[in-house]
């Protein structure tokens, strides 16, 4: 058969949910036409009429049970089952075409009820198997020819014309059935292609939502995904009163990795890492890509913090193995933020953040390691909030001043430079220090601003003690390593230097050693523009960075300024000497100034002496000082009188009628 299987079995299920109708109608209109007959036809044909009836409507009443539930999947049982259906079609119409030409005398005026009887058993067949035109097309004929022939063969006045009209009646009902059967087919093959269509939009869209949850390179699932299942996981917890972890996952080291190896390598990570995630986890735990390098772990069924401190140490060691990558061994480390439900929140917002704020933590911490959530981190970043929203504020406002602490000769105890300290003045929390702003506009991006400002005060502070004939020397700026990565920073201090008419060589850089490191290339250029200008270069913190000794001799560096922390037990322990001693040697062999820092003691001023060290920087000798303190300074240095209110605007009026 052509048909196709769709098509047919819709079909054969339409004809079988019409069987029970057309198999009650004739049922009860053989019953109508045995009683007709019963005085009129010997009693065995009835007998076995209804015999034939009844079991013709058993068989139809079988091939509904059968027919009604089909499927286009079983396309090799449509065929079977559509020619039983015709056969026993066939069989039903033969019976009754028998009965109408044996079973009823001659010139009985009842065999025109019969004639109408039998018209309207074919009308039902007709309209009930119209589904099926073939089965309606035997049944009519089988049914009704005999009907007619009988009817003609009578020859009675009336006799031939009914015959006329029955041959017309069934004709009719033939085109009909066609009719109804082309209409069928139409309907039903509209309504499954409405279907298929249907199926393929729910399949597409199916397709979508999954490619819309699913991270393209490693497969897991997004942070849509995420946010779409992660509220689920909690009402299922919630209702079983089982707890829930957030372990909140970020690479330390993979910026240096695409910056090293190029961004395909990286990827390559990515996926490696995501496969080791697979195998640290259970089969109803979640991993989920969540963007860049960071990872998120939903582990349910955590009762207790050590189950979970199990499989932060756990994911920890099986990221720690290097990665074999193209040839290529790669190291990867990881930092983790802990968050547990319930104790740290009840909706996934709430856990979400707290998972953040702890993997915060253990990035500042030294990174490789994990930390849980506590209720001081939520309040640390509100006050890094409240730091960034006010510091916007802040700028290039009379908030931000500057202080300066001196630098000394050792040897002779007079000051030979400044270090300029930014401070900021809140008008409500009041002084802020530096190591809470600092580090917030590094992050929020202010630092720039922050660090021209800097420039921009101290360059405006030696004008002002120049045109006041205050003594100067050069100040040391702290610069931050974003600064130096910014295109344009030297030509910007070149402009400002400019604007307020001051010679570069009082300015002097202080990088720290760490950013020396971090940012060698940027640094480098930096440091070599700024020396042709004719600014100093001092490396900060010197013995905390692991400075390579190669940068010491390729970069024009004017000053090393060591690290507290080797001063501070100077005078207890013998290590310290030692290394201070190395340093001292490190700069003679480069040419290269010292300054110690956090000088406290005059034992430590004897030994940094004995040990060669030319300067010293520390609260022993001075504290860092507004302008006016300073000024004071500079002239008691000079060996001179303080400069009094009439001599200063005696002096500007002096400068005034020069310049005029």
């Amino acid at each position: 058969m052509d048909e196709a299987p769709q098509l047919l079995a819709e079909r054969i299920r339409h004809v079988a949910r019409s069987m029970p109708t057309a198999v009650g109608g004739g049922l009860i209109v053989g019953a109508l036409t045995v009683s007709t007959l019963w005085s009129l036809t010997p009693h065995r044909w009835l007998y076995a009429w209804s015999v034939i009836l009844v079991a013709c409507a058993g068989a139809r009443l079988r091939l509904y049970a059968t027919g009604r539930n089909v499927s286009a999947e079983t396309a090799d049982a449509l065929p079977r089952w559509l020619w039983r259906m015709r056969l026993m079609s066939l069989f039903s119409g033969m019976t009754w075409g028998t009965v109408a030409l044996f079973s009823t005398p001659q010139n009985d005026a009842r065999l025109a009820f019969l004639a109408y009887v039998i018209a309207g058993i074919s009308a039902a067949a007709a309209t009930a198997l119209a589904a099926d035109r073939q089965a309606a097309r035997l049944f009519q004929w089988t049914a009704i020819a005999p009907l007619m022939l009988r009817l003609a063969l009578v020859g009675g006045p009336y006799h031939l014309p009914m015959a006329l009209m029955g041959l017309m009646y069934a004709a009719y009902l033939t085109v009909a059935a066609g009719r109804s059967h082309r209409q069928f087919d139409e309907t039903t093959a509209l309504r499954i292609e409405a279907m298929r269509q249907e199926r393929e939009l729910r399949g597409n869209e199916r397709r979508y939502r999954d490619l819309a949850h699913s991270d393209p390179l490693t497969a897991l699932p997004n942070r849509l995904a995420l946010h779409a299942r992660l509220p689920a996981m909690l009402s299922l917890a919630a209702r079983s009163r089982r707890s829930l972890a957030l372990l909140y996952i970020d690479l330390d080291n993979f910026k240096d990795i695409n910056d090293t190896h190029g961004h395909r390598f990286g990827d390559q990570v990515l996926i490696e890492t995501s496969e080791r995630l697979r195998r640290c986890i259970a089969a109803d735990d979640l991993v989920v890509r969540m963007g860049g390098d960071e990872f998120l772990v939903v582990r349910v069924a955590s009762r207790t913090r050590d189950e979970v401190e199990a499989v932060a140490r756990r994911i920890g060691a099986e990221l720690a193995p290097p990665m074999l990558l193209d040839g290529q061994n790669s190291l990867v480390h990881a930092s983790i933020g802990i968050a547990l439900y319930p104790d740290d929140g009840t909706d996934a917002e709430l856990l979400m953040r707290g998972a953040d704020l702890a993997l915060y933590e253990a990035k500042a911490r030294g990174r490789n390691g994990y930390q849980f959530f506590r209720a001081e981190m939520s309040r640390r970043v509100e006050g890094r909030v409240f730091i960034a929203q006010a510091l916007r504020d802040a700028i290039d406002s009379s908030q931000i001043f500057m202080e300066y602490q001196p630098l000394v000769d050792l040897a002779s105890g007079r000051v030979i430079s400044l270090e300029a300290l930014m401070r900021w003045h809140h008008p409500e929390r009041g002084l802020i220090a530096p190591d809470e702003f600092i580090p917030v506009a590094e992050q929020s991006g202010y630092i720039d601003a922050l660090g021209e400002q800097a420039i921009r005060l101290v360059c405006r502070q030696l004008q002002l003690w120049r045109g006041d004939f205050v003594p100067l020397v050069p100040i040391a700026i702290n610069v931050s390593p974003r600064q130096l990565e910014r295109r344009g920073f030297v030509e910007r201090l070149t402009r400002i230097a400019a604007d307020y008419d001051i010679d570069p060589a009082l300015l002097c850089v202080e990088i720290t050693e760490s950013a020396l490191m971090a940012h060698g290339d940027a640094s480098k250029e930096a440091v070599i523009a700024l020396r042709r200008l004719g600014v100093k270069v001092a490396i900060d913190d010197f013995g905390t960075g692991y400075c390579h000794l190669a940068y010491l001799k390729r970069l024009p560096i004017d000053c090393l300024k060591i690290d507290r922390s080797f001063v501070r037990d100077l005078e207890s322990d013998a290590r310290d000497n030692t290394l201070l001693g190395a340093i001292m040697a490190i700069g003679r062999s480069f040419s290269i100034s010292v300054v110690a820092e956090g000088v406290e003691t005059a034992r430590q001023v004897e030994l940094l002496r004995a040990l060669g060290c030319e300067c010293g920087q520390g609260y022993h000798f001075h504290r860092p000082a507004g302008e006016s303190r300073t000024r004071e300074l500079l002239e008691r240095e000079a060996g001179r009188p303080l400069a009094t209110e009439t001599f200063r605007l005696r002096a500007l009026k002096w400068r005034g009628a020069a310049l005029s």
